[in-house]
């Protein structure tokens, strides 16, 4: 499988980053995907006007479609990212400060009683297809 590319100025420094993770035998899956996400924004809203500090920032603002938590495990590859440019001298590096982020939201885990569980199978029987969710009765016999 062919790696895709990094395209923006940070390229170079970003396959080092993501090399670097590697060699210490990180998979670095999800750190890969938002550095490539923050990549190609880099690359959109790059400019000779524009500091990567500034960048950084806006990249990093909670989005609307994101919570608290999501936001969190978005960012934190990029404040890693910003301490290896600093480690290699890289001119204008920034680090993200950890409280950018709200604070995380802790839930607590509901664990179904035999009562509840006989109930939401039960009323996953009486659903019907549908048109606006094509695949729901596909989904919900893998839960048996």
């Amino acid at each position: 499988m062919m790696k895709k590319s990094y395209v923006s100025k940070l390229a170079p420094y970003m396959e080092a980053f993501v090399e670097y993770k590697h060699s210490m035998r990180w998979k670095y899956g999800t750190g890969e995907f938002y550095l490539r996400d923050f990549d190609r924004y880099c690359a959109e809203n790059e400019s000779e006007d524009t500091s990567l500090k500034d960048i950084i920032k806006r990249w990093a603002i909670l989005r609307d479609n994101e919570c608290p938590n999501t936001q969190h495990v978005r960012v934190a590859p990029i404040r890693e990212f910003g301490k290896y440019l600093q480690s290699v001298g890289y001119p204008g590096s920034y680090i993200l400060p950890k409280k950018v982020c709200q604070k995380q939201i802790r839930t607590m885990p509901h664990f179904f009683t035999g009562d509840e569980i006989v109930r939401f199978f039960n009323a996953c029987d009486t659903l019907h297809p549908r048109k606006e969710n094509i695949v729901r009765h596909l989904v919900l016999p893998m839960l048996y």
